[in-house]
């Protein structure tokens, strides 16, 4: 008996025979019936996508992370970061001597003083380091929705 099967939920149909498909396990249905590899590459491509993804909301998570070390994060993007920091920290961080120097270099400027602090006094950085440990998690609802988009440039 014949009949019409949608696989994936892709725009296109599969002519095939009802006892010959049940039997078949989803690795050999498109090992029989996906012999370009359209499927399969769409769902690795979708796969790599998804877990891109969450590497770099993982990335951009800890960098606020660390930024938050410094200050304030008001605002970052893709145009770059707005941090608001309270200098008078790191002012009671470093001697008298030093801030002194620091003062007379800049002209009493206080982002100035800052930034010779920061340069510096490399200790009072914040720690950006990545754990190599961490593996992504695919969101299931963001990788259905690349699966869907590359099956429908299949058909």
């Amino acid at each position: 008996m014949d009949f019409v099967v949608g696989f994936f939920s892709a725009f296109f149909v599969l002519e095939l025979y009802e006892e010959e498909f049940d039997f078949l396990s989803i690795e050999d249905k498109l090992k029989e019936y996906d012999s370009n590899w359209d499927i399969r590459s769409a769902i690795s491509s979708a796969s790599n996508d998804a877990q891109a993804d969450d590497y770099v909301s993982h990335l951009l998570k800890e960098l606020r992370s660390a930024l938050n070390e410094l200050g304030t994060v008001e605002k970052m993007d893709d145009t770059g970061v707005t941090l608001h920091v309270d200098v008078r920290n790191y002012l009671d961080s470093v001697s008298e001597e030093y801030l002194d120097e620091y003062m007379d270099n800049c002209n009493d400027d206080l982002k100035c003083v800052f930034n010779e602090i920061i340069s510096q006094e490399f200790d009072l950085l914040p720690k950006f380091s990545i754990d190599d440990r961490w593996t992504p998690d695919i969101e299931e609802r963001l990788f259905n929705e690349m699966l869907s988009d590359r099956l429908s440039e299949i058909g």
